[in-house]
C-alpha cells in the first residue's frame, strides 16, 4: 500500500488527497451555528468567508446565549 505523499502513477485518474486548511472550522454543535446562520440570513443576503467563521465560531461558544 503507498502513502499518502507517494506521487500518483503516471497514466492514472486516482484522487489526490486534499490537505486540510489550517483555518478549518471545527464545528462541535451544528444546530447553533445552523441558528446562527439562520439568524444572519433575516436581514442579511450576502457573507463573505471571514464572517462566515466568525459567526459560526462565536456559534460554537458554550455561553453563546444558551441558557442551562
Amino acid at each position: 500500500m503507498r502513502g499518502w505523499a507517494s506521487p500518483p502513477e503516471s497514466g492514472t485518474n486516482a484522487a489526490q488527497p486534499v490537505p486540510a486548511a489550517p483555518d478549518l472550522l471545527m464545528i462541535m454543535d451544528a444546530g447553533a451555528a445552523l441558528n446562527a446562520l439562520a439568524k444572519f440570513f433575516q436581514n442579511s443576503q450576502t457573507l463573505t468567508r471571514e464572517e462566515f467563521s466568525l459567526l459560526v465560531s462565536k456559534s460554537q461558544n458554550r455561553d453563546s446565549g444558551r441558557k442551562p
